[in-house]
């Protein structure tokens, strides 16, 4: 592709967008090692479906910000949010289910990776809600003129 002049081009102050571009990244890496090794089994089957779901939603919101960063049209990236908001939420509330219900007891690796990926997909939704509100701030002036 070629290069584009875009409103971010034109922004004073870019600064914000890129360091926060950078903590999304960093928090990917720390997602896809977690990802590297499979859940056990039972474990997998239980959180499985959340994490799916939490990743997916994750996934459309970084499409939805990458398309809006493009100029195109796209998905809102506040319904996208939204939705990755309840997906993470839900995931929190499986794995506060599992260990309630003793899922952890004898394989503290399982804890650990879950844990991980968990986290990680609370990261994601961090840094993905900055990303939007710094794209926001940078889009605000340029709109403007």
């Amino acid at each position: 592709r070629r290069e584009q002049l875009g409103f971010v081009n034109q922004s004073q102050d870019v600064t914000p967008l890129v360091r926060g571009g950078r903590r999304h990244w960093h928090t990917v890496i720390m997602l896809m090692r977690g990802s590297a090794h499979a859940l056990d089994g039972e474990l997998g089957r239980d959180v499985g479906p959340a994490l799916t779901a939490a990743a997916k939603a994750l996934s459309a919101v970084a499409r939805a910000l990458a398309t809006s960063m493009r100029g195109e049209e796209g998905a809102s990236i506040d319904a996208a949010l939204e939705t990755a908001s309840g997906a993470v939420t839900a995931l929190d509330a499986q794995m506060d289910r599992l260990t309630q219900a003793g899922a952890f007891s004898g394989d503290g690796a399982s804890l650990v990776q879950l844990s991980a990926a968990v986290a990680a997909c609370e990261h994601l939704l961090e840094n993905l809600t900055e990303l939007a509100a710094r794209l926001k701030d940078i889009r605000s002036p340029a709109e403007a003129e």
